[in-house]
């Protein structure tokens, strides 16, 4: 199944996560992970398509801080408490089937490994520890 596109239903979701603990993680040139790092797409499957599909509203360093003026729901993939709450299942669908009226789904344009590799970089985004708000 894996490089299939996702025909839809999380019940599928399971089988295509299969190894969701073991997403690869490295760095790339774009995006900014919570450490400062800078990834590259040979070390980071997975980052042109963030760029072309997500990166406009969820921004280079994943905060939505640009956008959520005009999206109050816009998550923040930089903070550890978002990121807690979310399972990758949960995210794998998002991405997939969509979110609300802004987040449109992806699964005629991602394959289920293009998906995963989504949900990887989602999860390099999280800092360590939330800073207090002002």
């Amino acid at each position: 199944m894996s490089g299939q596109r996702f025909v839809g239903g999380a019940i599928i979701v399971a089988a295509i996560l299969g190894g969701a603990a073991s997403f690869g993680l490295g760095r790339n040139e774009s995006v900014v992970r919570a450490d400062g790092a800078s990834p590259t797409e040979k070390t980071r499957p997975g980052l042109a398509k963030y760029r072309r599909y997500c990166q406009d509203c969820h921004g280079a360093d994943g905060s939505g801080s640009d956008m959520r003026p005009d999206m109050s729901t816009l998550p923040d993939f930089t903070s550890a408490a978002w990121q807690e709450t979310r399972s990758d299942t949960e995210l794998l669908v998002g991405i997939l089937e969509g979110k609300g009226s802004h987040m449109p789904g992806f699964n005629d344009k991602l394959t289920s490994d293009q998906a995963k590799e989504q949900v990887a970089l989602i999860r390099v985004f999280k800092k360590s520890v939330d800073k207090p708000q002002k």
